[in-house]
């Protein structure tokens, strides 16, 4: 059996990813705070089974829990595939630093930093014994690794996301039956995140015209196309804890 679980799975990259990975014999654990019935029935009508688990990533409880219930209810087995898409994640706040809210900081870093490190240290903890196919799929950006004024936020919690994959992937070299782990930089894609990007003014976002520009010139990718590129990647995995980008895999 095949398992991916996907956080942020109602919108943009991450509702593109549960239809581009159904199947038969697949279940898609879609974790987000709405739902997105249209894309998972998609899904469905393909063969995969799609659960929703309602859950707010800015509280370590509920997602540590939502993930606890997952391993409770479809229990690992010998020769399944499971696999984690930290997908979630937020751009906010846009402001130099000294003009963001604190509780503004707060929140980012519940979502872009501690949520994704909690689901993987769960999945790990769940599967770490079992001989199966696990593989932790962080989405990382660019920004993580290139400071872009008004991001300090994100630039930060993509950053310490990357180096946290790749100190997990070198400690899994070690283990018998180990998790890969891999941060995917999905390049620029035409998501809400975008449309966010291109709302404020020049004022508060001092490269907004650029953005504005990807839009406007066609550069933006699709998220169908990140998906299929993120499927290649599962198929194809790089060296454990590797960083990877859209690029190599489409």
């Amino acid at each position: 059996m095949k398992h991916v679980i996907v956080t942020g799975a109602s919108r943009g990259i991450g509702a593109a990813v549960t239809q581009a990975a159904a199947g038969e014999n697949t279940i898609i654990h879609a974790i987000s705070r709405s739902q997105n019935d249209i894309a998972w029935e998609k899904a469905r009508t393909q063969g995969a089974e799609v659960i929703h688990y309602s859950c707010d990533l800015t509280n370590a409880e509920s997602a540590d829990k939502t993930l606890a219930d997952i391993f409770h209810t479809h229990l690992p087995a010998s020769g399944d595939t499971w696999v984690l898409i930290n997908n979630a994640g937020m751009v906010s706040p846009v402001a130099p630093a000294g003009q963001a809210e604190s509780n503004e900081i707060q929140h980012s870093l519940r979502v872009n930093v501690e949520a994704p490190l909690l689901l993987a240290n769960r999945f790990t903890q769940a599967l770490q014994a079992v001989d199966a196919f696990k593989m932790v799929i962080n989405v990382s950006s660019g920004a993580g690794k290139q400071p872009i004024t008004s991001w300090s936020s994100y630039c930060a919690a993509k950053a310490a996301v990357d180096m946290y994959t790749k100190t997990a992937g070198l400690e899994q070299k070690e283990n018998e039956h180990p998790v890969y782990f891999t941060a995917f930089a999905p390049g620029i894609v035409d998501t809400d995140m975008q449309s966010h990007i291109r709302s404020h003014s020049e004022d508060t976002f001092a490269h907004v015209d650029q953005f504005r520009a990807y839009k406007e010139n066609n550069q933006l990718l699709a998220p169908e196309t990140v998906a299929k590129a993120l499927l290649r990647l599962i198929e194809s995995p790089p060296e454990n804890g590797a960083l990877t980008d859209v690029q190599t895999y489409l």
